[in-house]
């Protein structure tokens, strides 16, 4: 199956809480290629 590449606009409460998470446990399917937040501080979170 075919990797599928996903980007992600706000880093919130729910991309935390359950996108994410979803995306990180299913490696095989998705690859986070982008992510944007207008919140520096998200942005250095989510990236680490």
């Amino acid at each position: 199956m075919a990797v599928i590449r996903v980007g992600l606009v706000g880093l919130g409460e729910v991309a935390q809480s359950i996108h994410l998470p979803v995306l990180s446990d299913q490696r095989d399917r998705w690859l986070i290629s982008g992510i944007y937040d207008v919140s520096p501080s998200l942005m250095a979170l989510c990236t680490s």
